[in-house]
């Protein structure tokens, strides 16, 4: 018989990417004082139910975390209700913060949790922390300026390394003037991991320019195109004129609509290859493949998210 009730030491946060709509819960779920909300089997049948349960909370069980960890839910790992048929989806797992793989410098994605619309983000920098202590970054800034925080204030974290995006929840434990601004956020207990693969792809139809900024002879030339293939590692694009040749670096610029908005992109990139018309006599259209070469943690996260909502339908930030 399923528990009725745990303490709240007993219990954890689970986000709401867990559970989807008729499909039969893996766990039993648990509001924060450990009262069981849902059994082991249970289908949340519309949105309206869903959108209540999370404004609720959601928690499970401590000891469920090893069985996440390890993939031992009851679902079978080809039918997960976390993965497509095509890999278009990939799991969503309980793992260890990877403290020792995350560079000096690098950026990471905050959010207070006090913002119900989730619109509220800041970027910050690691800057080190000592491993199930606390990790130090730079204190947030909007223009330039600082923002104001508060001690124990709560974060949504999100991060990149290699191809897997980690999030999870934490406070600001203690904030520092001197002898620059920066903040210590309590070292994570709860981390949850998705692989996000270079070679997601998608078609688009993106109209874009390629500068080539390549040395020599030859001046810096600008051509137009259309992106008919994109992902986080490079894009196709369709063109009627070379932009280049093989190996020449480049300029690919190009935006994206995501929520009414508009975002540029332009990205260091190099050609690195170009296959003609097959038919002579047919107008000639160019495909050239260019790779990225550098993307910026903020190009990074908008890029994938979009990527991810053209694939699976869904927003990477509500993860």
């Amino acid at each position: 018989m399923s528990e009725i009730h745990l303490s709240e030491d007993e219990v954890t946060s689970l986000p709401a990417s867990l559970i989807q709509v008729g499909i039969p819960l893996e766990f039993p779920v648990y509001d924060i004082h450990g009262r069981l909300l849902m059994q082991t089997g249970t289908v949340v049948t519309t949105e309206d139910q869903l959108e209540r349960l999370v404004d609720r909370g959601l928690y499970l069980n401590k000891k469920t975390i090893n069985q996440l960890r390890s993939g031992n839910t009851k679902g079978d790992a080809s039918t997960s209700k976390n993965v497509k048929a095509d890999g278009a989806e990939r799991a969503e797992k309980l793992v260890d913060f990877p403290f020792n793989s995350i560079k000096l410098g690098e950026s990471i994605q905050i959010s207070p949790l006090t913002d119900a619309t989730n619109n509220t983000k800041y970027i910050v920098k690691f800057l080190g922390g000592l491993e199930k202590n606390s990790l130090i970054c730079s204190a947030p800034k909007i223009d330039e300026k600082l923002v104001y925080i508060k001690e124990h204030s709560g974060f949504l974290v999100r991060l990149f390394s290699g191809k897997d995006v980690y999030n999870f929840t934490t406070i600001v434990t203690a904030i520092y003037s001197q002898p620059y601004p920066h903040i210590h956020l309590k070292f994570p207990k709860d981390v949850y991991s998705k692989n996000l693969r270079n070679n997601q792809r998608v078609a688009t139809s993106i109209i874009c320019s390629l500068v080539n900024i390549s040395s020599g002879e030859l001046k810096e030339t600008t051509s137009a195109g259309r992106i008919i293939d994109l992902s986080l590692g490079g894009v196709m694009v369709e063109s009627s004129t070379v932009a280049g040749q093989i190996n020449d670096e480049m300029e690919c610029t190009f935006k994206l609509k995501l929520n009414d908005k508009e975002v540029l992109f332009s990205i260091p990139s190099v050609l690195r290859n170009i296959t003609e018309p097959a038919n002579a006599n047919s107008a000639r259209k160019y495909n050239q493949g260019i790779q990225f070469k550098e993307i910026s943690f903020q190009d990074k996260a908008i890029l994938q998210g979009y990527i991810y909502q053209l694939l699976t339908g869904k927003d990477l930030n509500n993860l």
